[in-house]
């Protein structure tokens, strides 16, 4: 995955247009009772900016970009405060991919690109970034190597220490992602990730995902290979 900072105009609506798209497409509900109490305002103002385009080997008839906006307002919390969200344009219609499987079916729909010589990792990244990156849900991180792994590192911090004798009885199970299938038969994808809330990346296990010929995403149960693989983590207050 690229990720180009200074995305140019033309590639990506204004975040005024955004706005409008937002105000006509997504409907939210009005804050409650208490959170009115609390001074909390009536409704979203909506106030958008373009954070970065992402660039996918598997999304090319797309343009995916995020934008960044108000607590409750996009898909995925940011801390310590607001929301963000990538959105999708298509044939200069926009869309706003949340954290489902029914959003990245239709991501792949729109594309209709068979997945026979997808990259397995670029694959397994867009859905680590779309689909498991939701509210509510944990972060997952792709691991391609036991090595990786001792030298971990999350959004630039060190400070990470595996229990190396955890690693050594699973390091066979931690490869580089893989897809298997065929156009006409659909696609099996696994990946290994360590996932957790926001730095704490302690939980280790294959993702899996059956793809079909039409592109329907299904997610499998994912299969534990451990629920504590560090033995220190670094210190961070949110």
């Amino acid at each position: 995955m690229l990720i180009d900072s200074n995305p140019s105009p033309l590639d990506s609506p204004s975040p005024a247009e955004v706005a409008d798209w937002l105000r006509e497409h997504v409907k939210k509900k009005p804050p409650g009772r208490i959170a009115r109490w609390l001074g909390e305002p009536l409704e979203f103002a909506y106030e958008l900016s373009r954070l970065y385009s992402v660039q996918m080997k598997c999304i090319t008839r797309q343009t995916l970009v995020a934008f960044g906006g108000e607590d409750g307002l996009l898909p995925y919390p940011a801390l310590p405060g607001g929301s963000w969200g990538i959105f999708a344009i298509h044939n200069q219609e926009l869309y706003l991919p949340e954290p489902s499987t029914e959003s990245l079916s239709a991501l792949l729909a729109r594309e209709g690109t068979s997945l026979d010589d997808a990259d397995p990792e670029d694959l397994a990244e867009l859905i680590c970034l779309i689909l498991r990156n939701g509210p509510g849900d944990r972060q997952h991180d792709l691991v391609r190597s036991p090595d990786q792994l001792r030298c971990y590192r999350w959004e630039g911090l060190d400070g990470y220490r595996v229990d190396e004798s955890t690693l050594q009885s699973v390091a066979k199970a931690i490869v580089a992602p893989s897809l298997r299938g065929s156009a006409t038969q659909g696609w099996n994808l696994e990946s290994v990730t360590v996932e957790g809330w926001m730095h704490q990346k302690d939980h280790l296990g294959v993702e899996r995902y059956e793809i079909s010929p039409a592109f329907n995403v299904a997610r499998l149960t994912r299969v534990v290979l451990h629920e504590r693989n560090f033995t220190e983590t670094p210190s961070v207050i949110y």
